[in-house]
């Protein structure tokens, strides 16, 4: 199970959808370390935060 995110909001309008993933309150304290190991490293980081997103939504509609 994935511990960065607590929930999410979907939502819909006639042209597109948005999904808000609501972080782990612990979690955000870090946010800008995590925005500066992000400038440093970017593919390694941005995966990780898309994979963590991917795999969020994908426990969740199951």
């Amino acid at each position: 199970m994935n511990n960065m995110f607590i929930g999410h909001k979907l939502i819909e309008s006639k042209k597109e959808c948005t999904l808000i993933l609501y972080l782990e309150p612990q979690l955000a304290e870090f946010a800008l370390d995590f925005l500066k190991k992000n400038e440093t490293n970017k593919d390694k980081k941005s995966v990780s935060l898309e994979k963590s997103i991917s795999e969020y939504i994908s426990e969740a509609h199951r």
